[in-house]
């Protein structure tokens, strides 16, 4: 699973100096992965709810989850796949004041 881009933005923001970012671009490189804390993967199975699987994604802060069928992965549902395929199968001649939040 991959870092979060907020851990990533947290160390930049604290980035004054070129050296300071020179230090950052070093450490970022020379990391080994283990030392980069990655999440352990969220798992779904295939017949999960789209509702399910982004409250999972979002209860986690990441942005996939890994699906299964059974024991065995056979695919991933990310942010874009939410966006692209789900939100974009809406009616987009509805207003917005349908969709929002408030509402």
């Amino acid at each position: 699973m991959a870092i979060a881009a907020s851990e990533f933005e947290d160390a930049y923001n604290d980035v004054e100096t070129e050296e300071d970012a020179e230090k950052l671009c070093c450490a970022i490189l020379t990391e080994p992965i283990r030392g980069l804390g990655f999440r352990e993967p969220i798992y779904v199975q295939s017949a999960t709810t789209v509702r399910d699987a982004t409250t999972a994604m979002n209860d986690a802060h990441v942005g996939c989850v890994l699906v299964m069928e059974g024991d065995r992965l056979i695919g991933i549902f990310t942010e874009r796949d939410l966006l692209k395929k789900v939100v974009g199968q809406l009616d987009l001649d509805r207003s917005i004041g349908d969709y929002d939040a408030e509402s």
